[in-house]
């Protein structure tokens, strides 16, 4: 990927689930003069707080022109939709754009933050989104199969019409092998092949969180039973009245969980273990997509917060270099 040293520069922030991105991307806004993009394909949903974690829980915020000011922060691509919207990665591309560059006209530092990967890759990797508009009936004739067939069988038929969609699309994610079969059937060709990458627009410096897994998995578990303190049994009970199980926003991790409970057909421990589990197994997910990308800067965390000065100064004067070379 071609870059020039005249582009504009941005950072980004990753990292799996609960691995602490939030604060260190706020620690980073606070000291280069930032505003922050959420690249989170959950924390775009109204509604759903407590089960996706947004950046404004436990924090001082308040809501200006529909972008929340999270400790004296702006943060934006927060509850932009209702969970019964779906909103695509071509979507969040062109809306970050605008934001990035609104960010740079006013001589501030746009910091991309998220766990999302596709999110942050076909921004600063600048993907050509194949536009092939949602078939409704096309889409639930997939579903159906992989509900009759299951998982393996489902992706199997994604790899024999395209064998290098493995490298970019994981077989949990149902949505997104959906998506693929969806576009090769419309287009007649392979979805690897209409997904592009053009030159980046920007110059990034991309920072990425690394925690030992015992380390990481301990605060999934320990995040998961603050979010039950902080109510989110309820949010999920509220939210399933309004909304289908069968939405994107309410099929992933966070309330999905909780469906079998709601409808007392298992217990509340065995849904937030499932949830625990969910989590684990999401935040392996994302480690592996990211460790494809050979670009990104990884900060070494230990877990435990009194120790993350070390890294948080790291990060600080890697990003200072960044900005001054």
């Amino acid at each position: 990927m071609k870059i020039s040293n005249k582009l504009p520069k941005i950072i980004v922030v990753i990292g799996p689930t609960a691995s602490g991105k939030t604060d260190l991307a706020l620690y980073l806004a606070k000291k280069f003069n930032g505003e922050i993009i959420c690249a989170d394909s959950r924390t775009v949903y109204k509604n759903l707080d407590i089960g996706t974690a947004k950046p404004y829980i436990g924090k001082k915020y308040y809501k200006k022109n529909n972008i929340y000011i999270i400790n004296n922060i702006p943060h934006y691509f927060i509850n932009i939709a209702e969970p019964n919207r779906r909103i695509t990665v071509a979507h969040f591309k062109k809306t970050a754009h605008k934001i990035i560059n609104d960010i740079i006209i006013r001589n501030k530092m746009p910091i991309i933050a998220g766990g999302t990967g596709l999110y942050v890759d076909a921004l600063i990797q600048e993907y050509e989104i194949p536009r092939v508009a949602p078939d409704r009936k096309l889409r639930l004739k997939l579903e159906k199969q992989l509900k009759r067939y299951g998982e393996n069988w489902f992706y199997q038929k994604l790899l024999k019409l395209d064998p290098c969609a493995k490298k970019f699309i994981d077989p949990k994610n149902h949505r997104r092998v959906i998506r693929a079969l969806e576009v090769i059937i419309k287009t007649g060709k392979k979805f690897s092949e209409l997904r592009k990458k053009n030159n980046s627009k920007y110059k990034s410096l991309i920072l990425g969180i690394n925690l030992p897994r015992e380390k990481l998995y301990n605060r999934i578990n320990k995040r998961v039973e603050r979010m039950i303190k902080l109510g989110l049994v309820n949010e999920a009970r509220k939210i399933a009245k309004k909304y289908s199980w069968s939405r994107s926003a309410m099929s992933g991790i966070g309330y999905h969980q909780f469906r079998k409970y709601l409808k007392s057909e298992e217990t509340l421990d065995q849904a937030i273990n499932s949830l625990k589990r969910d989590t684990r197994h999401y935040a392996k997910r994302q480690i592996t997509w990211f460790k494809r990308n050979k670009d990104i800067v990884w900060l070494n965390f230990n877990g435990e917060k009194k120790d993350f000065l070390r890294p948080y100064r790291k990060a600080k004067e890697i990003c200072k270099d960044f900005l001054n070379n």
